[in-house]
């Protein structure tokens, strides 16, 4: 069984979405917390856990992040924090 911790300083979690259906905005998450444990010999006992700080949205667009972090999409000030986990 192998081990590992994500750093916040070394991770980010990348997005890509769809935009007025002319082009794509690119974006990340800067603050990502998380472990991975990964079983090579039984993968169905490996997982992921993930916590992500919403607030740490950057999409290279000031007006934008904000618009993202509103109660319209991430509704960040009631959900501050994303989380994901993974049982394989």
């Amino acid at each position: 069984m192998s081990n590992w911790v994500f750093e916040p300083g070394h991770t980010a979690a990348e997005f890509c979405a769809r935009h007025m259906m002319v082009t794509w905005v690119r974006g990340s998450f800067k603050n990502v917390d998380g472990k991975l444990r990964f079983d090579p010999t039984n993968v169905a006992d490996s997982s992921v856990e993930v916590e992500i700080n919403a607030a740490s949205l950057w999409s290279g667009d000031e007006a934008r992040d904000g618009h993202l972090r509103n109660e319209d999409f991430l509704d960040v000030e009631n959900h501050p924090i994303i989380k994901l986990s993974v049982m394989m």
